[in-house]
């Protein structure tokens, strides 16, 4: 909430995190592009990568330098074409996962490079879709958007948003997208939505008992 999300927003970024993130200080390679890296919770790739390097360095320079800079590594765009070279680097990057700036400035980056953009996408004219009387108001609704963001992309977004502004009856979009993941083959998605659908952890704090 630091970040500037409110309070349904985090609840569900936390959620998402926690149920279907990466730790911290994991490092993969992205597919197709070869040994392109993937950093962190969300996991960041390119230029998101490197700004969450930047804002980590502007914080704590001298953890940077401790766990990066010693190694010829900057927050700049050339940093990628050296992960890429010698996988030494990419443990070294690994490695400052650890630490809690970079864990927060991780965060950051998630909140100000993905997901407003991604919200700001599906806004009709001037209202929000997370707006009060929208379709993603609550929690377990923006914890389907982000998990749909993170595991599908900006189509499987599109698709859940239309879902939810073309029939608002029941069943609902998460149920809909659901069973569409499933019926094309992606069963661990499908289950990963059921999870959000279902999970106590996302009930309305009114609604549940004292």
């Amino acid at each position: 909430m630091e970040s500037g999300l409110t309070e349904p927003q985090a609840r569900a970024l936390e959620f998402v995190l926690a149920w279907f993130g990466s730790p911290f200080d994991s490092v993969t390679s992205e597919a197709p592009s070869g040994r392109e890296p993937r950093w962190g919770a969300w996991p960041l790739s390119g230029p998101a990568l490197i700004t969450a390097l930047d804002h980590w360095k502007q914080r704590e320079p001298e953890a940077f330098e401790a766990r990066l800079g010693r190694l010829g590594l900057d927050a700049t765009h050339d940093t990628l074409a050296l992960f890429e070279e010698d996988p030494r680097l990419l443990a070294a990057l690994a490695r400052a996962g650890q630490e809690r700036g970079a864990q927060r400035a991780q965060l950051e980056t998630v909140v100000t490079h993905v997901l407003r953009p991604m919200l700001a996408s599906c806004a009709q004219g001037e209202t929000a879709v997370d707006a009060p009387e929208g379709p993603f108001a609550s929690a377990r609704a923006l914890a389907l958007l982000f998990h749909a963001e993170l595991r599908l992309g900006r189509r499987g977004v599109a698709r859940l948003v239309a879902l939810a502004r073309e029939r608002p009856e029941s069943p609902g979009a998460g149920e809909r997208l659901a069973e569409d993941l499933r019926a094309t083959g992606r069963s661990r998605e499908a289950t990963e939505v059921w999870r959000i659908l279902t999970s106590p952890e996302l009930a309305d704090p009114a609604s549940r008992a004292p």
